[in-house]
């Protein structure tokens, strides 16, 4: 793992976490509008860079964050923020991380617990990205019909995140497209006391899949914030409105 920073490291830290296939990169277009505020933290979590370990799964991801965060004495956090996987990840650092947090946010988050089989087909479609794509460029990853399912209609506001997955695919290995595929799709909820889901917040866009996770989510933890972007596809709020999209993550850190 490895992070990027902005902002001036006396202000109150803000984490920001990336997606599957992503870097840190591809949360640049609103962590700019953060800067100013905050000292924002951006991690590229292992097998989302050149020569790095493979990914290992959300619990190792946490703890190895985790321990940086302490090597940057960082004693506190004004919010935790996780997109896509990330969100996933962020959900287990709550659980695992011992430095304080104010509020976690979790973007399109898909929090789904399936079973085996439909894992091995996802495993075996990611892997089949990561063949298709080496060496294309981000035109040709917004041709794919899954891809655009997942984006919706307007791709061409996930330029840092395509970008993102055109470099993955040269080097994301197959130990890392496992354990990434067992991140999204078998999300085991953990406990939380009320007092922890009143720092949550769970936010989608209306079109985009993992919207569909919500059901779970407010199942286990009924004291969290849940908040839906209209008409857009996944994560459709920070990718097509970035700078209200900061606005809107320190409205919530400010409250």
């Amino acid at each position: 793992m490895k992070i990027d920073t902005l902002g001036n490291p006396q202000n109150p830290a803000v984490i920001l976490l990336h997606g599957m296939f992503c870097d840190a990169s591809s949360v640049m277009r609103y962590a700019v509008h953060l800067q100013d505020e905050y000292f924002i933290i951006m991690p590229t979590m292992d097998g989302h860079y050149r020569a790095s370990a493979d990914y290992s799964g959300a619990g190792m991801q946490a703890g190895k964050l985790t321990a940086l965060l302490h090597e940057m004495h960082v004693s506190e956090i004004a919010m935790f923020q996780g997109t896509s996987m990330g969100a996933e990840v962020a959900l287990t650092a709550a659980k695992l991380c011992d430095i304080p947090v104010k509020y976690y946010f979790f973007d399109g988050g898909p929090f789904f617990c399936f079973p085996e089989w439909f894992r091995e087909i996802m495993r075996k479609k990611f892997e089949g990205f990561a063949r298709k794509f080496k060496g294309k460029s981000r035109e040709d990853v917004m041709k794919d019909l899954f891809i655009r399912w997942i984006g919706g209609d307007n791709l061409h506001d996930y330029q840092n995140m395509l970008d993102s997955f055109v470099r993955s695919a040269d080097f994301m290995t197959p130990e890392s497209i496992r354990n990434i595929t067992e991140t999204c799709y078998h999300c085991i909820l953990p406990e939380f006391p009320e007092a922890v889901q009143r720092k949550f917040i769970f936010h989608f866009s209306e079109k985009e899949p993992a919207q569909k996770s919500k059901k779970r989510l407010k199942q286990a933890y009924p004291y969290a914030r849940y908040f839906t972007y209209p008409g857009n596809g996944h994560c459709g709020f920070q990718a097509a409105e970035p700078e209200r999209y900061a606005a809107f993550l320190k409205k919530i850190i400010s409250s």
